[in-house]
Formats: structure tokens, sequence, C-alpha cells
């Protein structure tokens, strides 16, 4: 779960588009981290993306919005990656 905070977190402050963050996590991948901690990587780009939150979504949405869109996914990467793990068990 530690890993997987952490990865999500990287992910947000990751300040690039897909061409950078994919080859990121391949890399990643090729170095020993886990699916879930992956998964977790890649969601946390994907929702938290402050990089777009700061130059997009302020301006545009408002501060509220953020804020609570934020809260709202707060999780979702954790969850990502723990479902991401049970699958990977799975099969």
């Amino acid at each position: 779960l530690q890993g997987m905070a952490i990865a999500s977190i990287a992910g947000g402050f990751l300040p690039s588009g897909p061409f950078l963050s994919f080859p990121i996590a391949l890399t990643l991948y090729h170095t020993g981290a886990g699916l879930p901690q992956l998964v977790a990587f890649i969601t946390g780009w994907s929702v938290y993306a402050l990089f777009r939150v700061m130059v997009w979504e302020i301006p545009i949405m408002g501060s509220r919005f953020v804020i609570i869109r934020l809260g709202a996914s707060l999780i979702l990467p954790m969850v990502a990656g723990i479902l991401a793990g049970m699958l990977f068990q799975m099969f």
C-alpha cells in the first residue's frame, strides 16, 4: 500500500504527457516495480496531473471545482492498484 501511495503521488507530480509517462512506467516495470504500483502510478498521472490542474482547471473551472474534483478522486489510484493486484492474481 505504501508503494501504491508513493506511485500515485509521483504520477500526479509528473509534468508530462503520455509520451514520457508510459515509458517511465515501462522502465519502472523492468526495474522490478509491481503491477499494482504501476497501475497506481499511471492512474495518479491521469487523475491528479497537478500541472494540468494549475494550468487549465483552476483558471477555467475555478478552485472550488478543482478541490471538489480532487477530493472525490483522491482514492482512485489506490483502488485501481488494489483491483489490478487482485486481477493479476486471478489471471
